[in-house]
């Protein structure tokens, strides 16, 4: 006889908090992307910039907005002055090469990509948690492709 309490000792406990991020390298996510349809949220950043701090914690360690985060993307940090080498659509960059490439200049920046590694959005600056959970509905959702986001956020309660 098998009692209950056996069923559940050889399971494995869910490592996924939905209160956490857990950030993953550009390349791990583009492949978890491009298996399973999901967006990347890249936040490039350097760490002395006092609006990235901010970003980091105040909006990025919101319960609500990390639950936004982890429904539609695989969030990927990159800290620019680092001299990691980044892997995106099959080409090596060093973190300030993928960054000019996209024509950051500011931090903190947010890329927004499709699974398929298309841009579909570039968001610079210090967001609140209101404004940037707004911004990965209407991204994650996919109402960019049916609106502006005036109207959306005009419309949206999130």
């Amino acid at each position: 006889m098998i009692f209950p309490e056996e069923l559940w000792l050889g399971a494995q406990p869910d490592q996924t908090s939905p209160t956490k991020l857990e950030w993953y390298s550009l390349r791990e996510a583009q492949l978890k992307a491009a298996s399973n349809g999901k967006k990347l949220m890249v936040l490039l950043t350097d760490p002395p910039c006092s609006d990235c701090q901010k970003l980091e914690a105040q909006t990025l360690n919101d319960e609500k907005t990390i639950q936004r985060i982890n429904e539609y993307f695989y969030p990927v940090r990159i800290h620019i002055d680092q001299p990691d080498t980044v892997h995106f659509n099959g080409m090596a960059y060093t973190t300030k090469e993928f960054a000019d490439s996209f024509g950051v200049t500011a931090y903190p920046t947010l890329l927004f990509f499709n699974s398929d590694g298309k841009i579909i959005s570039q968001q610079g600056g210090f967001m609140n948690k209101q404004l940037l959970r707004k911004l990965l509905c209407y991204i994650g959702s996919d109402a960019y492709k049916r609106m502006e986001f005036d109207q959306y956020s005009i419309n949206t309660k999130n």
